[in-house]
């Protein structure tokens, strides 16, 4: 008999996340962050803030530089609407 391959589908999930955080990653780096809309900035927000950047210092303070440029323009885009 052969093997079943069972795949965990929390890794899934994992890999969706990581390839979703590196597409919106590259997007703001080639156009920044006007490009993306309230909800890919919220969705990133919460990717960014599950991705743990502890064991490279120079990504992890890129990391929360990012977050305080995403809250900003998070801020904007619900400034503008109301």
């Amino acid at each position: 008999m052969g093997k079943l391959s069972m795949q965990n589908p929390k890794n899934n999930n994992n890999d969706d996340d990581d390839t979703e955080r590196r597409r919106l990653l590259e997007l703001i780096s080639k156009k920044g962050l006007k490009v993306l809309t309230r909800a890919e900035l919220e969705h990133l927000q919460i990717l960014l803030e599950l991705k743990d950047y502890r064991t490279n210092e120079k990504a992890n303070k890129a990391k929360k530089k990012l977050l305080k440029k995403m809250n900003i323009a998070i801020y904007e885009l619900y400034d503008n609407n109301t």
